[in-house]
């Protein structure tokens, strides 16, 4: 033939199509595909097109998974061209594990469930996730109680911060101004200026409250109880790692508790379930708190909570406050620090330039005081519990400011380099990173930036204190060995010693240095933390600062 071009044509281009010869099934049925010549011929074959349905479906094998880790699993499909593979993926029991649109599966509680994929002609195939959890699921909390509201003392003025301003207000004392299960925890202020003081104190809710009107902020550590999953902690909604170690700590299960509610039990599970809670003698004010046998002794009183100085002390020893971006006050001796803590904040209304009144006590933080934070940070109620923040970020940022600064942060648990600030308390997340909330309601400096003294002290000795006695008990913690602490201090009792490889040791502590020292210093890094601590004997040196607590009833 002299002209052999030929045109194909289907008779139903919906069932099939054809191009140059190449037929391309597009639905099932029947259609007829014609070849013809430029001269007329043409010749024609009938197209069945079939439709085949998944016939069966085979999964990999059965999985075994730590909670909160995850494991794929793979489908196979016969026959291999079958139309619609499309599968939906189911699990039998979502508080054990779930499963996404892929198949992949993450475990949420322990026991065994069974993942199905079904396709869209109801073909099944199953297979069994087991969930093992290597430490206890932190408690449901379904019914938890609120925290104890915050007991203001005198003039002092609750405030929240104004993220688009960018400064501290009045709150609405009408209104939720914290809310611990969202890291907000409650903040207030005490004004230097009496004048001022009683202008914020009558001023609407929202006013502005500038810094250089305030001279302490300080956050509410409310009443509760803790106890621990196990060794490590419990899993928390995925948070932090799935396998526990002293590196990557769990989380502490939290409850609220009445200021009539004192529980003494081990501050441990004794298996997967919550149990064994203790309330830390931190919220307990009185000379015997710290020894359970004797707390209940007539005199000792038990707390709603406690206010914890924001910042570590800045200004000077004689006008002594706790602010942000200041040097704090160093090169102090313990009793130094004690005594103007003491005789500057202690006072009736108008006496003092803080304007604290009532039932109180403000004075130089306790080692159980330090630990009384600590734990809530570690919990849902604190960084630990912030989403914005995972695995090794969890735990709170250090400061590792050249020049000491309050409230700066290195943007990282492990900043060891020192550097100028890098960034600022109120800068999320590399500042508030660096408060125990995440936030920047939480309390900051407690990982790195200045070693920081507490009132804890080895066999009433007052070495190199300054002190000619000790203070009254209520006003320090007494430790008689180097291997035993007490319950709720973040240190050997609950086994939190190294916690995040925080440095643990008490090398002075039974000789030349009988005081403890927490948070570490600047230069720290890794070693530094909530959880460090070590007995220390260089009093007035000028790494060393601490802060203030402020017991109410």
């Amino acid at each position: 033939a002299k002209d052999k071009t030929v045109t194909w044509t289907s008779s139903d281009t919906n069932i099939i199509t054809v191009n140059n010869g190449e037929i391309t099934a597009v639905a099932k049925g029947t259609a007829k595909v014609t070849v013809t010549t430029v001269n007329g011929h043409s010749a024609e074959a009938t197209i069945t097109v079939e439709d085949p349905e998944v016939s069966s479906i085979t999964l990999s094998s059965n999985l075994n998974i730590n909670i909160w880790a995850q494991g794929q699993f793979t489908a196979t499909i016969q026959p291999e061209n079958a139309r619609d593979k499309t599968l939906t993926w189911t699990s039998s029991n979502t508080n054990i594990a779930i499963v996404d649109e892929n198949g992949l599966v993450t475990g949420v509680g322990g026991g065994e469930v069974t993942i199905t994929a079904t396709s869209v002609n109801g073909i099944t195939a199953s297979a069994t996730v087991t969930v093992e959890t290597p430490y206890p699921v932190c408690q449901d909390n379904k019914n938890e109680k609120e925290p104890n509201p915050p007991e203001l003392r005198g003039d002092m003025i609750p405030v929240v911060y104004n993220s688009s301003t960018g400064s501290w207000e009045k709150a609405d004392m009408n209104g939720k101004w914290y809310d611990y299960s969202n890291q907000v925890w409650a903040n207030a202020v005490t004004i230097a200026n009496s004048t001022k003081r009683e202008e914020y104190k009558t001023a609407s809710a929202g006013t502005a409250i500038p810094l250089s009107d305030i001279n302490t902020m300080l956050v509410w550590i409310p009443r509760y109880s803790y106890t621990l999953g196990n060794t490590y902690g419990c899993h928390l909604n995925g948070s932090g790692a799935s396998v526990p170690s002293k590196a990557t700590p769990g989380a502490f299960d939290i409850k609220f508790v009445d200021q009539n509610t004192t529980e003494m039990g081990a501050g441990k599970y004794t298996g997967n379930i919550p149990e064994g809670y203790f309330t830390p003698s931190s919220f307990c004010w009185g000379d015997t708190c710290d020894d359970e046998t004797t707390r209940n002794d007539a005199g000792n009183i038990e707390l709603p909570g406690i206010w914890i100085s924001k910042f570590e002390i800045t200004g000077s020893i004689s006008n002594i406050t706790s602010l942000p971006i200041l040097n704090p006050i160093r090169s102090q001796t313990i009793a130094n620090f004690f005594n103007n803590i003491k005789s500057r904040l202690n006072g009736t209304n108008g006496n003092t330039t803080y304007g604290l009144s009532g039932n109180y006590d403000a004075h130089m933080i306790k080692n159980t005081e330090w630990g009384a934070f600590t734990y809530l940070s570690q919990s849902k109620y604190g960084k630990y519990g912030n989403k914005s923040f995972g695995g090794v970020n969890k735990e709170v940022y250090v400061n590792n400011d050249n020049f000491y600064y309050t409230g700066c942060s290195g943007g990282g648990p492990s900043a060891g380099v020192a550097n100028e600030c890098t960034y600022k308390w109120n800068v999320f997340p590399g500042g508030t990173g660096a408060s125990t909330t995440g936030t920047i309601y939480g309390i900051y400096d407690a990982n790195g930036g200045t070693n920081e003294h507490v009132m804890g002290n080895y066999n009433n000795l007052t070495t190199a204190s300054s002190f000619t006695a000790m203070p009254a008990r209520r006003y320090y913690n007494l430790y008689k060995n180097a291997t035993t602490s007490i319950k709720g201090d973040a240190m050997i009792a609950d086994g939190t010693s190294g916690f995040y490889n925080d440095y643990a040791g008490l090398s002075y502590f039974l000789s030349t240095g009988p005081w403890i020292a927490r948070g570490q210093h600047r230069n720290e890094g890794s070693i530094a933390g909530l959880f460090s601590y070590y007995g220390s004997s260089n009093n007035s040196h000028g790494a060393y600062t601490t802060r203030f607590a402020i017991a109410t009833w």
